[in-house]
């Protein structure tokens, strides 16, 4: 898999391709952080307004917006999904 972040104000942007087939397993995953559950190694999570998911078949784009007055760290959030695409990979294996 293959992912890039953007930043534009309180929102960040996650595009990630070459999926591998792997879009329910991230699906589910992403599910626990809308609902402020979320397993990743950072806290960041709970700055979290408001998570947007688009998926095609070929990619999937998330769109996060940080709650009024909260920034979310760009470098956080790449530790949480770099985490993610881990999990997910192993439980392909």
């Amino acid at each position: 898999m293959r992912y890039e972040i953007t930043e534009i104000g309180r929102q960040l942007t996650i595009h990630i391709d070459q999926l591998q087939g792997e879009q329910d397993r991230l699906l589910k995953t992403f599910e626990g952080c809308q609902s402020g559950h979320c397993k990743c190694p950072t806290k960041e999570y709970k700055k979290l307004d408001a998570l947007d998911v688009e998926v095609n078949p070929a990619d999937m784009t998330l769109t996060l917006r940080a709650k009024e007055g909260s920034a979310i760290n760009k470098d956080q959030l790449e530790r949480c999904l770099k985490s993610t695409i881990e999990e997910v990979g192993k439980k392909r294996g």
